[in-house]
């Protein structure tokens, strides 16, 4: 019985060099599936803790890729930036993600300057002085 713990034992560290090499990559699917590959091996807490952080990074990140599509495909803006920003966090830098999130900063900044400018405009029509910091 003890050398097949010791071979449980090695098995569930190699698996777990191979769940984190996969987690570095943003991969959570692949790293949990490199956990759960051998039934019925007892994980240490720790190992049960990444699991479960690794799940729920999978989760998060495959319900925020779908907020994400739908407000663009109802052209609805509101809050997206955060979004996108969440799951750059979770995912890493991929290059479709970083281009969508330069241009919701834009829209942004291009929306803030429109709200500063009508501001501005009815502060003229008002004849009060308006100073703005930005």
């Amino acid at each position: 019985e003890c050398g097949g713990k010791q071979k449980d034992l090695k098995i569930a560290k190699t698996q777990l060099t191979e769940a984190q090499s996969h987690a570095q990559a943003f991969d959570f699917s692949s790293a949990i599936q490199a956990l759960e590959v051998v039934p019925g091996i007892d994980f240490t807490p720790e190992i049960e803790s990444f699991r479960n952080e690794l799940i729920a990074k999978r989760d998060e990140t495959e319900s925020l890729f779908k907020e994400i599509k739908s407000q663009i495909k109802e052209k609805n803006y509101l809050g997206l930036l955060e979004k996108v920003n969440r799951v750059i966090e979770l995912k890493g830098n991929g290059a479709d993600l970083l281009k969508l999130r330069e241009r919701l900063e834009q829209r942004e900044l291009k929306s803030a300057r429109k709200k500063i400018a009508a501001a501005v405009q009815m502060v003229k029509e008002d004849g009060m002085l308006l100073i703005v910091m930005v």
